[in-house]
């Protein structure tokens, strides 16, 4: 009874030629989904302000001068800080610090006096043009003068680069820098 209802004569070269059809068709078809590979699980923080994500974002001018906002987001509990900053008006020295040979930057911020504290030279891809006004005031100081102008099409396009500008050793070892759209 079964195969009076499910049955048809040539079903053996039906099923042959379906097979062979969704194999071609399989083959020359892109997937819609764009599949991606195997997940990798993101590490669990151990302790609030383990794992921190900074970011900075310039904002009009509110009635205490401050025009520029970082934000700290916690990754353990969700927890949001942000610190009001004011933009560098002006960097007063340059050195390079610790044995990984960082680049720091004493600066003046917009509206307050000189400020004595060294900062990394990640912190300054705000105001690349005041980094460039100083290496090109003060060639002899540490820093990046070799790929400056490829930090500051870098800086406006807000991408980071992970070899930021750390003594130009990218260019001595031979590898270019690494570039990587900021997400939030």
């Amino acid at each position: 009874m079964l195969t009076r209802e499910y049955t048809w004569p040539r079903l053996k070269q039906d099923v042959r030629q379906y097979i062979r059809n969704y194999y071609d068709y399989r083959r020359n078809k892109t997937p819609r989904d764009k599949t991606p590979g195997l997940l990798h699980p993101l590490p669990v923080p151990n302790d609030v302000w383990d794992y921190v994500v900074v970011d900075g974002k310039d904002m009009p001018k509110d009635r205490y001068g401050y025009d520029y906002v970082w934000t700290f987001i916690d990754k353990f509990n969700r927890i949001m800080a942000t610190l009001l900053k004011f933009k560098v008006e002006q960097i007063e020295q340059a050195r390079l610090n610790g044995r990984h040979k960082e680049l720091q930057y004493q600066a003046k911020w917009k509206g307050c006096d000189p400020d004595e504290t060294w900062y990394s030279a990640a912190n300054f891809k705000n105001a690349p043009i005041v980094v460039e006004r100083f290496h090109t005031e003060h060639p002899e100081a540490p820093g990046p003068p070799v790929r400056l102008q490829e930090w500051i099409r870098a800086a406006a396009t807000d991408e980071i680069d992970e070899d930021h500008p750390d003594d130009n050793k990218a260019e001595k070892a031979g590898t270019g820098p690494t570039k990587k759209k900021r997400h939030l």
